[in-house]
């Protein structure tokens, strides 16, 4: 995976970006590979911990609920664990603080009203759906 740089801008790496989202989330916590950090989404959802892994500058983060489990898959997730969380929005030179915390958040209080009501309401990345055999 090659990360798209905007010009004037350095991609930032594990630390700057567990530091940048401790910024907005003084509760994030560092584990090594990533982040934890817990989000409720609204005054009456429970608290989520969420965790980002992020292998740096040149990946992609993954994004995962730790706990409470989610319950039912809705097909806005990736490998059946990781959340999915935008289409080509983020690069390695925006801070999770701002980003991937926010928009972790957001897509746990969608989950919460897709619980209730069975829809997604918001708008979905384009998926190109592999036919078996095809590259």
């Amino acid at each position: 995976m090659v990360t798209v740089v905007r010009r004037g801008r350095r991609p930032l790496n594990r630390m700057e970006q567990f530091l940048d989202a401790r910024a907005y989330f003084p509760k994030t916590r560092w584990t090594g590979t990533g982040i934890l950090v817990p989000l409720q989404p609204t005054p009456f959802s429970v608290t989520y911990i969420v965790r980002v892994d992020y292998a740096g500058p040149h990946h992609l983060p993954k994004v995962s609920v730790i706990t409470p489990p989610i319950v039912g898959a809705p097909h806005h997730m990736y490998d059946g664990t990781y959340l999915c969380l935008y289409w080509r929005e983020w690069d390695s030179t925006m801070g999770f603080g701002t980003t991937i915390v926010p928009w972790a958040a957001r897509w746990l209080e969608l989950y919460e009203v897709w619980q209730v009501t069975g829809q997604w309401h918001a708008p979905e990345a384009p998926v190109r759906v592999r036919k078996p055999g095809s590259p």
